[in-house]
C-alpha cells in the first residue's frame, strides 16, 4: 500500500499491531518485488507504530529489497491501525455437559476474535470482556446457567450483551452389572444345593 492509500487491505487492527512489531506481516500485505534478472530478497528495516488513542493510529514499515547483484531498493508502507469492534467477536456456542463438568469459560468457551480468546483478565486493545451467571437448579445435581457476556468497546462507548446457555445435567443412567444366569441342580433325593 502506498502512503495515504485508503484501500481497506492497508488497515490493520490493533490486535495485529503486535504481530507487525514481531515482523510477522502477512504475505498479502507485503510489497511486490519485481527484478529483471532473477531472485531477490525482501527484509524489514524498520517498523514504527503509533496507536495511543482510538483514532489516527498508524504503522510505518520500511522494506529493503536486494537482488543477486547487490542492487537495493527501499519503500515505506503505511498502515492505518483501527480499533476492534464488537461485531468482530464470536460469542461461544451454547454448551451441554455432564452434571459434574465445570462451568468455567475455559471449558464452556470464551468469546473469540479470529481464534484469539478474549478473557476477563484485561482489555484486548479497546475491548473489555466480562460475564455474569444466573444458575437454575435442575433435577439431581444438574444446573442450567444463563451466562451474560458483556463486551465493552472503550472507543465507541458501547456495551453489548450476549447470552450463552450452559446446561449441565445427568444424562446417563447408572450401570448395573448383574451376575450371569446360572443353573444349579440337586440330587434326586435332595431339596437343596450349595451354589458358589
Amino acid at each position: 500500500c502506498p502512503l495515504d492509500n485508503e484501500n481497506e487491505i492497508c488497515n490493520i487492527t490493533c490486535l495485529q499491531a503486535d504481530q507487525f512489531l514481531n515482523g510477522d506481516i502477512p504475505e498479502e500485505l507485503r510489497p511486490a518485488v519485481i527484478d529483471n534478472c532473477g531472485h531477490t530478497t525482501l527484509e524489514i528495516i524498520n517498523i514504527n507504530l503509533d496507536y495511543a488513542t482510538c483514532v489516527n493510529g498508524y504503522g510505518l514499515v520500511t522494506w529493503l529489497a536486494t537482488d543477486n547483484s547487490g542492487n537495493t531498493s527501499t519503500c515505506v508502507q503505511e498502515f492505518g491501525i483501527i480499533p476492534l469492534t464488537t461485531d468482530m467477536i464470536q460469542i461461544p456456542w451454547d454448551y451441554h455437559g455432564d452434571c459434574d463438568d465445570s462451568a468455567d469459560p475455559s471449558v464452556t468457551g470464551w468469546p473469540t476474535l479470529n481464534g484469539y480468546e478474549l478473557t476477563d483478565e484485561g482489555p484486548v486493545c479497546n475491548l473489555f470482556v466480562s460475564y455474569s451467571d444466573v444458575t437454575i437448579r435442575l433435577c439431581g445435581n444438574g444446573r442450567k446457567i444463563i451466562r451474560t457476556w458483556r463486551i465493552i468497546d472503550w472507543c465507541a462507548g458501547d456495551i453489548d450483551e450476549y447470552f450463552q446457555t450452559i446446561k449441565l445435567q445427568d444424562v446417563e443412567g447408572p450401570q448395573l452389572n448383574c451376575t450371569p444366569a446360572i443353573q444349579a441342580g440337586t440330587t434326586v433325593w435332595g431339596c437343596y444345593a450349595d451354589v458358589t
